[in-house]
């Protein structure tokens, strides 16, 4: 999917996102509210935790915050 059928699929839910503001996402420079990510995973027919979590279920660790790390299993039973 492109960043234009991305955006304008978030735009039909009523959310506008440019396509220059789902490749700073994707960047990691634009940050995104709660109602950007329920309407991203809507368009991409994905639960908002897969764009959250890494998709994976091991021992893997990933940050939480600056210092919280929990293994990538213990984050999605946390989240769930």
């Amino acid at each position: 999917m492109t960043k234009k059928d991305l955006s304008e699929r978030v735009g039909a839910l009523g959310r506008s996102i440019p396509p220059l503001g789902i490749s700073r996402i994707e960047a990691g420079t634009r940050r995104i509210d709660t109602d950007d990510l329920v309407a991203l995973a809507l368009a991409l027919n994905v639960s908002p935790l897969t764009l959250l979590l890494p998709d994976a279920w091991d021992e893997e660790q990933v940050r939480l915050t600056a210092s919280v790390r929990l293994s990538t299993r213990t984050a999605w039973l946390w989240a769930q």
